[in-house]
């Protein structure tokens, strides 16, 4: 997915992209994971920051979606989950948006592995030009404790 350049007070904003792939073993069932990744009331159970607003859609099925608003201080965000495509138990791509920023995408794949499954997990978010590498950082960060948190809750009910 290209993402366009923004308008902002009327000039185009230059947009790069920062994206980010990593991948966890986890040690339970394929539909387990499945069910920790595409159930929008475990997410927050995985971030305690967020909170479930509303969903549409049966979970983890193409056209599906949900709300979660984060929250710090006073301050809140809410963000918009569409999930795009879901090939039950191998894949899933979503849209995320946040406000009226351009949309990021995630996307998820899972593999069989002699003790579990292989979760990759791909970010791809627009930054503004220039930042990507500042973006990566602060994704590779989140992405270590999500893919640690999506590993506890599904070998917790494994």
């Amino acid at each position: 997915m290209a993402f366009a350049s923004p308008v902002v007070d009327g000039h185009h904003a230059r947009v790069s992209e920062a994206a980010i792939t990593d991948s966890i073993v986890v040690e339970a069932p394929i539909d387990v994971v499945w069910s920790v990744i595409t159930e929008p009331a475990v997410v927050p159970v995985l971030d305690p920051r967020l909170t479930l607003v509303s969903t549409t859609g049966a979970a983890g099925t193409s056209g599906s979606g949900y709300v979660l608003r984060m929250s710090r201080g006073s301050q809140t965000l809410d963000m918009t989950y569409a999930v795009v495509e879901a090939t039950p138990k191998t894949s899933l791509s979503l849209t995320v948006r946040m406000g009226r920023r351009e949309p990021s995408m995630q996307s998820a794949s899972l593999e069989p592995h002699p003790y579990g499954v292989v979760l990759t997990w791909t970010t791809r978010m627009p930054v503004p030009w220039g930042l990507a590498a500042l973006g990566r950082r602060f994704m590779r960060r989140e992405m270590g404790e999500w893919l640690n948190a999506i590993a506890a809750e599904a070998e917790r009910r494994a």
